[in-house]
């Protein structure tokens, strides 16, 4: 690493430590190899106004800062000039509860902080991986020296060329447990056929109709899905009632990994709402490629161009999800071909959080060029 190394960073993250390890989270345990990392939760809505710092015991270099702010932060929506100040003042404190001003500024965080200018950084990082709606989030981008995304659609709503220079699209990362399985995959126990589904089974997005038909008309196919669930969301009831269904609720990534071995093939089936979820990317999609076997999956912008690795209707029309996966469970050594299986772990293993940090060095040091070359 050129830049990246014996820096102090704050990493702004929208979810807390505490949340189930995602891209901010590995990005952090990667950075704090070499470097010391703040990880800044989102402000708290109860307890005492004030900042706490102090280090996460089982993760060496990174520090958990915890803040109440000391104003309403609904003002955001009513008086965003006011919230822009007082904002700088929290920011204030925040250098002062981790000793000082850090070298980098990195935010995955597009609601609450509206100038990453404020911290004083010498390099700032704005990483949004999810749609913004909100004008001002967008604005964002003019407080960053690098902009960076998953989705070449969200990039796109940075459209003046001011922002648009400064944006790069780094792909979603693959985790080290499904890392090491698209290495050294597992063998497959003998049974019958199973397919695997990874989410948040209460998420509105969720192509609950599709799912439906494709549990109903395949009894013989063992369905297994992990993640978290309300048994009240419309899907659930349903699974529960069918005796080839398996709900496994939230396991850790070993054992994810571990289970997802077992599948012959996987499921991927969202909506595009036009504001949580615009079907550009999907991080759980480089987890199934890592196990080799075949995706049956709503058009996902980001491999579209991928028709023999993730099977999507060409339309985008999710009606036509169900008539897909049967076709694909019918020819499914075709589709599991060991040809095709070496791609797709060669595409998972092309997005490793490693790989992704690398690049991210390099286009910071070229940054850094940039501000001595205009200073």
């Amino acid at each position: 690493m050129r830049y990246l190394t014996n820096k102090t960073i704050l990493l702004l993250s929208p979810q807390p430590w505490a949340h189930v390890k995602i891209s901010k989270h590995h990005y952090a345990q990667l950075l704090a190899q070499h470097n010391r990392v703040y990880f800044v939760e989102p402000p708290l809505d109860h307890g005492p106004v004030g900042i706490t710092c102090h280090p996460i015991p089982e993760q060496e270099n990174v520090w958990q800062v915890v803040y109440r702010s000391f104003f309403p932060r609904r003002i955001r929506f009513h008086l965003p000039w006011l919230y822009k100040r007082l904002m700088h003042l929290q920011i204030q404190r925040i250098n002062q509860a981790i000793g000082g001003t850090a070298d980098l500024v990195w935010s995955f965080d597009f609601n609450t902080f509206p100038d990453l200018r404020a911290f004083g950084a010498q390099q700032t990082i704005f990483h949004p991986v999810d749609p913004m709606a909100d004008p001002a989030s967008i604005n964002i981008g003019y407080s960053a020296d690098l902009i960076f995304s998953v989705s070449q659609s969200i990039l796109r709503t940075f459209a003046d060329p001011r922002l648009a220079t400064k944006c790069h699209w780094i792909n979603h990362g693959l985790s080290a447990p499904f890392a090491q399985l698209a290495r050294a995959p597992l063998p497959r126990q003998a049974g019958p056929i199973r397919a695997g589904c990874f989410g948040n089974f209460s998420r509105p997005v969720l192509q609950v109709q599709a799912l439906h038909r494709m549990v109903r008309e395949h009894p013989n196919v063992q369905f297994h899905f992990w993640g978290p669930y309300d048994p009240a969301a419309p899907l659930i009831p349903f699974l529960q009632n069918q005796p080839h269904v398996t709900l496994h609720g939230m396991v850790d990534k070993p054992q994810l990994a571990q289970q997802a071995a077992q599948m012959d093939l996987f499921i991927l089936a969202y909506a595009d709402d036009g504001y949580s979820y615009d079907r550009s990317n999907a991080h759980k999609l480089l987890e199934y490629l890592a196990t080799g076997k075949v995706v049956v999956s709503s058009l996902i912008e980001t491999y579209r161009h991928q028709p023999m690795l993730i099977r999507a209707p060409a339309d985008g029309d999710d009606h036509q999800l169900a008539p897909l996966f049967a076709e694909t469970v019918a020819q499914l050594d075709f589709y599991n071909r060991p040809t095709l299986q070496t791609q797709r772990r060669t595409l998972a293993l092309e997005n490793l959080y490693e790989k992704h940090l690398l690049r991210i060095d390099t286009l910071l040091t070229q940054s850094v060029t940039e501000k001595v070359k205009h200073a």
